[in-house]
């Protein structure tokens, strides 16, 4: 999309902004359309008392098909089991948001959103062009400079996919705050070691009132070398555990209301970097960057002494996990119980009978 922009941009007429918002409504057509062939989630099917089409949706994406498959026989039975406590429990209230038992978790999910917001990707991202000017670029070369970050982010979101249940959430979400730290105080160091004030703006951005010395080209290629490597950090490590971690540690009978307060903390604060970061770059200028990397710095802290390890654990497991107090550093050493795979293998023995009723 930036680059179908930028091409757009060069037509000079209402095309620079037609096309780009045309482009996009292709892949929710898309969406829309494969929205119709997605079967319904068997938790929610189950909940309204469709138990065969519960069943039949399990079997088709574990067991081919098959419904006596051990793994869908074991996914059955749990789903039995936890619409009954769900049911015994009676309808979900908002106040158990806030609950004693519940109010760990449940801000966990809701800061694991805040500080990626506050960890300042997001905020340079909007505006990296702006940090290219103080940097000293103008022209396309800004705007081309700009477009690597883009790249970098997909290139290293998608092995987060493939490495992060190995490395773990704690270690990914401590060590991404740390690393973005260093790359946004060192941002901050060399561009008020090497820059100068600039009244009234630079390159036409009123925004833009500090920019490095025209002298120092190594500290101009340090400026955008520590804004791809925040790129970078941020793409492997809080990008996508933010939208993992609370679907993980979120008791399913609050998921629904947890998980949209949590993703209306992102928002929200997605909004406030928008409105706040061009007045700070203009009236604090290279400062900006140490707020949000003392951000970084509350975020690693919080992230040690308050987020357990979820890693490769079920959602009863996780459940049992924030039930027993275990300190959050400590986490990883605790004895997995998954009780999915004890009825897989109860399955597999013949012992568990899949009957198609409500609990």
């Amino acid at each position: 999309m930036y680059y179908i922009t930028f091409g757009a941009s060069y037509s000079k007429t209402d095309v620079a902004f037609r096309v780009p918002w045309a482009v996009q409504m292709f892949p929710a057509i898309v969406m829309l359309t494969a929205l119709f062939f997605i079967p319904e989630s068997p938790r929610w099917l189950a909940s309204q008392d469709r138990w065969e089409e519960a069943l039949e949706v399990l079997a088709s994406i574990h067991g081919n098909g098959d419904h006596l498959a051990p793994i869908v026989q074991a996914q059955y039975a749990e789903i039995r089991e936890s619409i009954a406590i769900s049911e015994s429990q009676g309808k979900v209230k908002w106040a158990e948001l806030i609950h004693r038992d519940n109010i760990h978790r449940i801000s966990n999910g809701i800061f694991v959103h805040i500080w990626t917001q506050l960890s300042g990707n997001n905020a340079l991202l909007y505006y990296i062009v702006y940090i290219f000017q103080m940097a000293g670029l103008t022209g396309n070369v800004k705007l081309i400079a700009s477009s690597v970050q883009y790249i970098i982010n997909v290139i290293f979101t998608l092995p987060a996919i493939f490495f992060l249940d190995r490395i773990g959430r704690r270690p990914a979400l401590i060590g991404g705050a740390f690393f973005m730290m260093i790359w946004l105080y060192s941002t901050a160091g060399v561009m008020a070691r090497y820059g100068h004030y600039v009244p009234g703006g630079f390159d036409g951005s009123s925004a833009v009132t500090w920019t490095m010395n025209d002298d120092s080209k190594s500290a101009k290629a340090a400026i955008i070398a520590f804004t791809y490597l925040l790129v970078a950090t941020y793409s492997f490590t809080w990008a996508p555990i933010s939208w993992c971690y609370p679907s993980e540690i979120y008791p399913i009978r609050l998921r629904g209301k947890a998980v949209s307060i949590a993703t209306s903390a992102n928002w929200i604060l997605g909004f406030a970097n928008n409105y706040y970061t061009p007045p700070a770059f203009q009236n604090i200028q290279w400062k900006t960057f140490i707020i949000f990397g003392t951000f970084n710095v509350v975020a690693c802290l919080h992230a040690y002494f308050f987020f357990p390890e979820t890693k490769r654990r079920s959602l009863e497991d996780i459940d049992q996990l924030f039930a027993s107090g275990v300190k959050p550093w400590k986490s990883s050493t605790v004895p997995k119980e998954d009780r999915l795979q004890q009825l897989v293998e109860e399955a597999d023995k013949g012992k568990l009978q899949v009957e198609i009723s409500k609990v």
